[in-house]
């Protein structure tokens, strides 16, 4: 039996037990304690590590970080691949509303009395804004109105000349001579004659203006105004409303005047207003009398110009038209360009109704 100290401790130099103190043990996981037996054991390094990626000062290994790149790469192939089925559908939507528009109104199907009505009514209807030379410029330029009028059941007041010779300036455009005279009622209503045929031309005035002559007829005042078009105007107001001269005019307008204004191209030599087309054709007196005009103004007559039945419109847009013909005559004889509007069926009817020959009485004529 072996021998033993106080309190029975062994003395025979074995190992004293393990003691059943709490604490004396290494905690299970705690550094060099053998840990807890089935669970796997961490260094110090990684519990460091953990704590340094929980608060934000490190990132995870590889291993970790690879899944979350792959799912932000996937969202933002989503996000990419939505932008463009969007775009996509935005785009043919898009696409189809111009589709749907270009083919749903053809031009042939648009009637001719309401295009008419409409292209001119937007800028003859007094609206703020637009003058009465705007708007009168509007409806002299109506293609369409023009083509329902043509020569309005109008007369034609032109006469083909015996002379042989064009007038024209150095580039081959025939000249257009045109005198008036201020005290003269029916030069005011060929004033809206001589405007409205130039300006459906495609040509442009600048410096026209308004005024009212002698009878109390409203009229548009060539005096200070000059025209850029397939022609060259040559306009004078030769006498003013004081009967006096009121303008001067060229040597090539005078000559034309002295040769034309004689029988058999007028009955009353002296008369106004006197138009020379090129030297081919001559109107001595008005295109239509100028009564309906009274008491209209300037942009009551544009205003009415958007109807081709009413009777003002007949007399200035037929009387117009005819101006027109035998400028697109003239033009073609020169073998000059000539306007689109000389391509209207009903330019072109007038044209074939225009004379050919000179009066049987122009004698001597140059």
């Amino acid at each position: 039996m072996p021998e033993g100290g106080a309190d029975g401790v062994p003395t025979d130099g074995a190992d004293p037990p393990p003691s059943s103190t709490p604490g004396l043990a290494g905690a299970p996981g705690a550094p060099g304690s053998p840990g807890t037996p089935g669970l796997p054991t961490k260094t110090t390094r990684e519990i460091a590590r953990e704590a340094l990626e929980a608060a934000g000062l490190a990132k995870p290994p590889p291993s970790a970080r690879g899944p979350r790149r792959l799912i932000l790469f996937s969202i933002v192939i989503l996000v990419v691949l939505a932008i463009l089925v969007v775009a996509s559908l935005f785009a043919l939507d898009h696409l189809k509303i111009r589709t749907t528009t270009t083919t749903t109104l053809p031009s042939s199907t648009v009637p001719t009395s309401t295009s008419s009505s409409t292209t001119t009514s937007l800028a003859a209807t007094g609206q703020t804004g637009v003058s009465p030379l705007a708007a009168y410029a509007a409806a002299s330029r109506n293609e369409l109105l023009l083509r329902d009028v043509g020569a309005g059941g109008q007369p034609l007041p032109f006469e083909r000349t015996a002379s042989r010779n064009f007038v024209t300036d150095p580039a081959h455009e025939p000249f257009v001579v045109y005198w008036w005279n201020g005290t003269c009622a029916p030069c005011a209503a060929e004033n809206f004659v001589v405007v409205s045929a130039l300006e459906s031309l495609g040509g442009t005035f600048t410096g026209l203006s308004t005024t009212t002559e002698t009878g109390g007829i409203a009229t548009i005042d060539l005096l200070h105004a000059s025209y850029h078009g397939p022609v060259v105007l040559l306009a004078s107001e030769v006498d003013g409303p004081n009967g006096l001269p009121d303008q001067g005019y060229t040597h090539v307008a005078s000559a034309q005047f002295e040769t034309f204004d004689r029988p058999p191209y007028t009955k009353i030599p002296g008369g106004y207003p006197f138009l020379d087309v090129g030297g081919r054709f001559v109107e001595i007196g008005p295109g239509f009398a100028q009564n309906l005009l009274k008491g209209l103004s300037v942009r009551t007559i544009a205003h009415d110009l958007a109807s081709p039945d009413l009777a003002v419109t007949r007399d200035i847009d037929g009387s117009a038209d005819e101006l027109a013909a035998a400028i697109c005559v003239t033009l073609h004889e020169l073998s000059r360009p000539r306007p689109l509007l000389c391509a209207n069926p009903s330019i072109a009817a007038i044209e074939s109704g225009l004379p050919a020959s000179p009066p049987r009485a122009a004698v001597g004529a140059r």
